[in-house]
């Protein structure tokens, strides 16, 4: 029960987060993905099958920050959170450059989802926004997740005391 509940209070986090004050630190346009983040978070430390499911309701409650992709970032959570928590098993999961790698994958992956709902883009666009917003906010979000995924994974993985300890 403790572990669901962290993780829906991490995702909503993440979500009001990343659209209230993730744009408040953005470079040129070029901000973090924070729900990305959490994503990448969540999938690193319980692997696939959790990771999708989280990465589906933090997909899913941003799509209700924006209704007009509704189900695009929903899909862009699961992909996002099944393939980091995939690609963990074959790495070593604790060193920071590889969480920093898979945060920016997962951002990737939001960001193209992002592009086809919110951008309404063109496969011709699609190129350019990935290099200009896609690759910018990848390597944001892995800059970020130095600092703060270790917290992250740490804040996750802890078990509640019991009042007799």
């Amino acid at each position: 029960m403790t572990e669901l509940l962290k993780s829906m209070i991490l995702a909503w986090a993440a979500v009001f987060l990343q659209t209230s004050l993730a744009p408040n630190f953005g470079f040129g346009g070029i901000v973090p993905d924070l729900v990305a983040l959490a994503i990448a978070a969540k999938a690193i430390k319980d692997g696939p099958a959790k990771g999708t499911v989280f990465g589906a309701w933090a997909g899913f409650l941003s799509d209700c920050y924006h209704p007009a992709t509704m189900g695009l970032l929903t899909l862009g959570g699961l992909v996002s959170g099944w393939t980091v928590g995939i690609v963990r098993e074959g790495i070593y999961k604790e060193q920071p450059l590889s969480q920093a790698a898979l945060a920016a994958w997962a951002a990737l992956i939001m960001r193209s989802f992002e592009f086809l709902g919110q951008g309404r883009g063109t496969l011709a666009a699609f190129p350019w926004f990935l290099l200009r917003w896609g690759l910018g906010g990848a390597l944001y979000t892995a800059l970020l997740s130095l600092l703060v995924m270790a917290g992250l994974i740490s804040w996750l993985g802890q078990r509640p005391r019991s009042r007799l300890d």
